[in-house]
């Protein structure tokens, strides 16, 4: 689903909350290096659990350094992030970096259990950082999908 968001795409900025080693990074990479149209600057923000002692983004760092010697060979800018944090809830809107005309993915493959939702506690951490941003909206999923359709959204 990236891939296709991407195409186009002068900057494509990835949010990965449990990025790991970034073993799914690579094809993606690979990808954006032979796309039509020239290759687009790749930046990926790593978010995992710290690790235990005075190093606590040694693992995530290491794993955007593994990410930049791939980039490095196919040819594609490159810039990485790195974020430590327990909870992920309550990582700032400024840490992420998002920046203007940049397509914008989130990544949470297997690891959404480790964000907390209104199953777990009304007043999340997510809904405290939302604040008055949040809308309740009654439209079905369908009627939901025509209404972005027409305004020119494709699901992805």
């Amino acid at each position: 689903m990236i891939m296709e968001a991407a195409s186009k795409a002068k900057t494509l900025y990835i949010i990965d909350f449990g990025i790991l080693y970034g073993f799914h990074w690579p094809m993606l990479i690979k990808f954006l290096s032979n796309r039509e149209g020239g290759r687009p600057k790749l930046r990926i923000t790593g978010i995992e659990f710290p690790q235990p002692g005075f190093r606590p983004t040694q693992k995530i760092e290491e794993t955007g350094r593994h990410l930049a010697n791939y980039c490095k060979r196919y040819n594609v800018r490159f810039e990485y992030n790195a974020i430590a944090s327990k909870n992920w809830e309550t990582i700032q809107l400024e840490a992420l970096k998002i920046v203007n005309n940049e397509l914008v993915a989130v990544n949470s493959r297997l690891r959404l259990e480790n964000l907390l939702d209104e199953t777990y506690d009304v007043n999340t951490p997510r809904n405290a950082r939302l604040k008055g941003e949040k809308i309740e909206r009654p439209e079905t999923y369908k009627q939901w999908h025509i209404i972005n359709t027409r305004a020119g959204f494709k699901q992805l």
